[in-house]
Order: C-alpha cells, then sequence, then structure tokens
C-alpha cells in the first residue's frame, strides 16, 4: 500500500493591486490567472485546480473583487488544489454570552438620579 503525501497550506492571496489596470469585464479571470501562478509558485506543481467556490466568491459582490483572497491549499503528488478557507471550530466551545442584569437589579447611578439634591431646593 502507497501512502500519499498530502499537504494543507493556508494562504492569504493579495488581488486587487494586480487586477485593478485590467478592464471591468475580464478582471474575474484575470483574478483566477492571478491565484493559479501564485499558487504554482508557492506550492511548486505544474497542476493547479481551483474549485468552483471561488468563483462563487469572486462573483458575490458582482465587478468589485475582494483585495485578498484566503484560500487553503491541499497538494497531492504534483496537483494543488484551492478550495475557499472557512475556519472551523474544534476543541473550543462556542462563547457564552455573559448574563444580563434583571430589571429588578437597578444599578446605583439610577437611583442616584432619583435623589437629586438640586431637586430639594
Amino acid at each position: 500500500p502507497e501512502e500519499t503525501k498530502t499537504k494543507e497550506m493556508v494562504y492569504s492571496i493579495p488581488i486587487r493591486r494586480k487586477v485593478l489596470p485590467a478592464p471591468r469585464g475580464l478582471r474575474t479571470k484575470r483574478a483566477l490567472g492571478i491565484i493559479r501562478k501564485f499558487v504554482k509558485r508557492h506550492t511548486k506543481t505544474e497542476k493547479v485546480k481551483i474549485s468552483p467556490d471561488i468563483n462563487t466568491q469572486l462573483h458575490s459582490s458582482g465587478v468589485k473583487l475582494p483585495g485578498k483572497l484566503k484560500v487553503r491549499v491541499l497538494i497531492e503528488e504534483d496537483t494543488a488544489t484551492v478550495n475557499l478557507f472557512t475556519e472551523t471550530l474544534t476543541k473550543e466551545q462556542p462563547k457564552e454570552e455573559p448574563e444580563r442584569k434583571s430589571e429588578k437589579e437597578e444599578s446605583p447611578k439610577e437611583n442616584q438620579k432619583e435623589t437629586n439634591p438640586k431637586d430639594n431646593k
């Protein structure tokens, strides 16, 4: 049984500066090219597969593209697969909201407003 080596890396790819000189209609196409070139350079692989989620993310706000895109890259042999980065909570529990004071427990400042010495004059 052969074990395939897989590496997982997270990158934040800057897009905006390189895309802005392109015509509006071609910016998404150029952004995909920038992502492909960035991943090839940093992973030293020849084949790069980009997931459809990234395309959806680039098209989500219309003509405006995000300034940078956070991606997760899986490297298997000579192929790099690019997916959107989504944080998952492992081991950590979600934070609970602190208990709020009930209406019966008023703060001392509110009681001071009721007994204002200027009102007694």
